[in-house]
C-alpha cells in the first residue's frame, strides 16, 4: 500500500486532516503532509500542543490531499487513513534531523524562520515538535478540489470499521442542507443512520502560504445530507500582511511555543 500513497504524499503540500475521538465524533484541522521514514506525519510547533495531543489520541486519523496548490508532479488526491501515534520531540532533534528539509520545501512561512543555522538558534523554540506518525490501515482515491472557500472535505467516522471516511464536496455559504454536496458520488455516511460529520474548509495564499485561514463546521450527515450546527459562512482570503502584523503573528507563535515548552518540561522534571 506504500507504493500507492508515498510519492503523492512526498509532493502534496497541504492537506486536510480529519479525525475521530473516543466516541467517534470527528475533528478536522489543515497541516503541512510530511513522510517520516516509510509513514504519513504531522509535525506541529509546540504552540499547537493540545491539538497535537488530541489527534495523537484519535482512533483513527486520515491525511487528505485534495488540494493540488503548491505540489509537485506526483502528486495526485488521496485520503490516508491510519492510526496515530505520538512522539514528543521537546530538543527538536528528531525534526531537525528527519523532517525540516520536507517542511522547509513544503511550507514557506518556516523558512523565515529556519531555514539557516543562525535562523535555528535565534528562533530555537520552532524546532522542538510534537509528531503525530500515521501507522496506515487503508488509502483511497478522493475527487481534486478547486482549493478555495467554495469546496470543503466532508468527514465521518465509520463505526463499523472504526475508520473515518472522507470526500471532497462543493460548499453554497448560508445554505441550507442542501448546501453541502459531494464533487462525486454521496457524501460520506449518507443513506444509513445520522452520523456526526465535520466539514473543513480552507484556502491559502500563493505562493507564500503566509495567509491559510480555516473553517471547521460539526454537524451531521442525515439520509443524504450534511445538517450544519452553525450555519456555513463564506471563506474569505484575508489580504496580505503589513510588516507590523508580520511581527505580531511571529511573537504570538514564540511566546505560545515557549509556553508550552515550559509546561511540558515541567511535567517532565
Amino acid at each position: 500500500m506504500c507504493s500507492t500513497w508515498r510519492d503523492p504524499l512526498r509532493s502534496a503540500a497541504a492537506s486536510e486532516v480529519i479525525w475521530g475521538d473516543s466516541d467517534n465524533r470527528p475533528h478536522a484541522t489543515v497541516a503541512t503532509p510530511l513522510l517520516f521514514g516509510d509513514r504519513p506525519a504531522l509535525a506541529f510547533p509546540y504552540a499547537r500542543a493540545q491539538l497535537a495531543r488530541a489527534i495523537g489520541a484519535a482512533t483513527s486519523v486520515a491525511v487528505v490531499l485534495s488540494d493540488r496548490r503548491l505540489s509537485g508532479t506526483s502528486w495526485r488526491p488521496l485520503a490516508i487513513v491510519g492510526r496515530p501515534r505520538l512522539i514528543d520531540d521537546p530538543d527538536g532533534t528528531v525534526f531537525t534531523d528527519q523532517l525540516l528539509d520536507q517542511e522547509l520545501r513544503k511550507h514557506p512561512p518556516s523558512r523565515a524562520l529556519v531555514d539557516s543555522i543562525l535562523l535555528r538558534k535565534e528562533h530555537w523554540w520552532y524546532l522542538p515538535r510534537i509528531i503525530v506518525e500515521l501507522e496506515p490501515d487503508t488509502s483511497y482515491e478522493v475527487t481534486e478540489r478547486a482549493g478555495s472557500g467554495t469546496d470543503g472535505v466532508l468527514g465521518v467516522v465509520d463505526t463499523d470499521l472504526g475508520r473515518v471516511r472522507v470526500a471532497s464536496v462543493v460548499v453554497t455559504p448560508g445554505g441550507g442542507p442542501s448546501a453541502v454536496t459531494a464533487v462525486e458520488g454521496e457524501l460520506p455516511g449518507a443513506g444509513g443512520d445520522e452520523r456526526p460529520a465535520v466539514l473543513v474548509r480552507h484556502d491559502f495564499s500563493v505562493p507564500d502560504l503566509e495567509r491559510w485561514p480555516v473553517s471547521v463546521t460539526p454537524g451531521a450527515v442525515r439520509s443524504h445530507e450534511f445538517v450544519a450546527d452553525a450555519p456555513v459562512e463564506q471563506l474569505v482570503l484575508p489580504p496580505p500582511l503589513g510588516l507590523l502584523a508580520r511581527l505580531r503573528k511571529q511573537r504570538q507563535l514564540s511566546k505560545g511555543c515557549r509556553r508550552e515548552l515550559a509546561r511540558a518540561g515541567s511535567a517532565h522534571g
